[in-house]
Order: structure tokens, then sequence, then C-alpha cells
């Protein structure tokens, strides 16, 4: 294997850990603002200002959590 071929080699398989680093922080963002919003929902319904919806809105997100998750997105930090 020539230079020019390990070259390509290690830039291709770097640009690859790149990307997943790069959906790595997008699905934590995520996850973030999926936290965000589901904690606008618990409040607004302990204050009992919350929408009929609400219930199927946090089970959504709680849904949603679970599924990055198990992709290996950390959604509780620190937990």
């Amino acid at each position: 294997m020539g230079i020019l071929d390990r070259a390509k080699q290690q830039a291709t398989e770097l640009r690859g850990r790149a990307e997943e680093k790069v959906q790595d922080i997008a699905d934590k963002r995520h996850a973030d603002q999926l936290l965000e919003q589901l904690g606008r929902l618990t409040y607004a319904e302990r204050t009992e200002r919350g929408q009929t919806d609400d219930g199927s809105a946090s089970e959504r997100i709680v849904a949603e959590l679970r599924t990055l998750e198990g992709k290996g997105t950390p959604v509780l930090d620190g937990r």
C-alpha cells in the first residue's frame, strides 16, 4: 500500500469518526431540548396549567428520550 493509499484510508477513517462525533453532539442537544420540553409540561401539569393533550406529549417525549438512550446518548448526565 502506497503512501497516498494510506493517507486516503486515514482521511476516510477520520471523516467517519468526525461524522459520528457530530451526530453524537446533535443527539445530545436533541435530548436536552426534549428534557426542557418535558420539564415545562411537568411544571404546567403540577401547577394545574396543563393542556388536555400534555399527557400524550409527555409520553412521546419520554419515548424519544428512551430511543436516544438506547442509541447510547447520555440523557441524564451525572445521575
